[in-house]
């Protein structure tokens, strides 16, 4: 399961609570029952709330042209994730004008019906892992929409519209095949909580409004870009997690901390870097030091006011050329549990004598 969270419920707690909502308005719930298409007609009601047909492997939507698309006018839940769905017809969201939280995740669909941009009232889209998606609507129109999740899918360019989102809260466009985010989109967006952008690059200046972030994962263009971004934590509170790259993408993996920072492929100079005030684990990877043979990494390249090394817990550095020493005597962090210093071949000492 990775990182997924999940909750099971007893069969007899699920039938339990399913008779309960078999009232008005009424809930629809199929989920993993190999379902091969919709329900019929009779079952889309005017007094549907909420649908689940999740989990439906062999599941399609290939409504003929004579059956007119499902009218729920107060449906404001609808959940089709993971049911290998191909298409979707063009006015099935028609009159679904009521809508607020749509999961289509982990579909294989290649484009999305233009219906979905009047859902005015949307407020959650999650399009997570549709690896074949490449086209999405306008986003222009969805004022509400809080959450936002593309991550795994197959655009070629950000979503039009998606500047003018003024209340998303959630944004994950990782692992697509975008290059960086155009700038005066993300600055636009100031109520954001959770932007996690992963490989794509974006500047520093875009994240200096949001002061709401409590998670970020990122990849800034050079070291200026992120030093910018470091400022600006002057003037708000960081995120309570962040993964920051900083460079070309380095090889590691595994991370054991909640803050994390990783500088890769980068020149240092003398006072050059700055780091937040409570990193906790930093991995340095074939950098090249612009030095004299007595400055130290950290004092002399990297700025370290002595709060901020108490919370650093692990560090690493390799293949970094030009490093000779690392520490002073009073400048070595005091909860340190790792450090791994790997093909540095220059360097003489870790603790200066």
């Amino acid at each position: 399961m990775g990182n997924e969270r999940c909750v099971k419920m007893h069969d007899l707690v699920r039938d339990m609570a399913l008779r309960i909502t078999t009232g008005t308005p009424r809930v629809l719930v199929e989920a993993g029952v190999r379902l091969m298409e919709p329900p019929n007609v009779q079952e889309w009601n005017k007094d549907l709330e909420k649908v689940s047909l999740m989990e439906n492997w062999g599941l399609q939507l290939p409504y003929p042209l004579q059956m007119s698309p499902p009218k729920c006018p107060i449906l404001t839940t609808f959940l089709l994730s993971n049911c290998r769905i191909t298409s979707i017809p063009e006015g099935f969201f028609k009159h679904m004008h009521a809508l607020k939280i749509l999961d289509l995740s982990k579909n294989p669909i290649m484009s999305l019906p233009i219906s979905i941009a009047n859902l005015k009232n949307l407020t959650a889209l999650l399009l997570g892992e549709c690896q074949n998606l490449e086209k999405e609507p306008s986003l222009s129109k969805l004022k509400f929409l809080k959450e936002l999740d593309l991550h795994a899918t197959n655009i070629k360019q950000v979503p039009n519209g998606m500047e003018n989102l003024s209340r998303l809260k959630y944004l994950n466009l990782n692992h697509v095949e975008l290059d960086e985010i155009p700038i005066g989109i993300v600055s636009n967006l100031s109520l954001l909580q959770n932007l996690i952008i992963g490989e794509m690059l974006i500047r520093g200046e875009e994240l200096h409004g949001l002061k709401k972030l409590e998670i970020l994962k990122v990849t800034f263009y050079d070291l200026q870009s992120f030093n910018i971004y470091v400022q600006s934590l002057h003037y708000q509170e960081e995120p309570r997690e962040y993964v920051i790259h900083v460079g070309k993408m380095g090889c590691r993996n595994a991370i054991y901390s909640r803050k994390y920072i990783e500088l890769c492929g980068c020149d240092f100079y003398i006072n050059q870097i700055m780091l937040p005030p409570n990193i906790e684990e930093l991995c340095i990877e074939e950098c090249y030091l612009h030095c004299r043979e007595e400055d130290l990494l950290f004092s002399k390249l990297i700025k370290v006011p002595l709060p901020t090394f108490a919370s650093l817990k692990f560090l690493y550095i390799h293949r970094c050329k030009n490093i000779k020493k690392l520490f002073s005597a009073n400048c070595v962090p005091a909860n340190l549990q790792g450090l791994w210093v790997t093909e540095c071949d220059e360097l003489e000492e870790i603790i200066a004598s």
